[in-house]
């Protein structure tokens, strides 16, 4: 096998079986979940999921897949330097989408955050209408 066909093969992994083995993963682990959720409403034990634990997990959502936009592109710009890539920039183009993804939920969060903030200072001074 030549060095290109090894890398091609490599690339395939990376891009297409790591995030499907992720992906079943993660609708596994959220499965047990809404199993054991069923299971405690039937036993009437049942607690929702807390404000500050979907803040938890929106952040980490949104720092891990910055983290993983980084590392893609560091990848792709480091193997396009060891290559002698004319424009190894171009080849680190595929990190931004997890990266502007990542961006995205901070940004979001950060405005949840504002308009809760905003929505409890109006209803502490009495200006809701009812």
């Amino acid at each position: 096998m030549t060095p290109y066909v090894v890398n091609s093969w490599m690339m395939m992994t990376l891009l297409v079986v790591i995030p499907a083995l992720l992906l079943t993963a993660a609708y596994l682990f959220r499965k047990l979940d809404s199993r054991e959720r069923l299971l405690a409403i039937e036993k009437g034990l049942y607690r929702p999921t807390a404000p500050q634990e979907v803040y938890r997990r929106t952040r980490r959502a949104g720092i891990l897949l910055i983290a993983a936009g980084v590392g893609v592109a560091l990848a792709f710009f480091t193997e396009a330097v060891a290559k002698g890539s004319a424009s190894p920039l171009s080849s680190a183009g595929l990190g931004l989408v997890p990266f502007a993804v990542g961006v995205g939920l901070l940004f979001d969060l950060r405005l949840q955050q504002r308009n809760r903030g905003a929505a409890d200072r109006d209803h502490l001074s009495g200006s809701e209408t009812r």
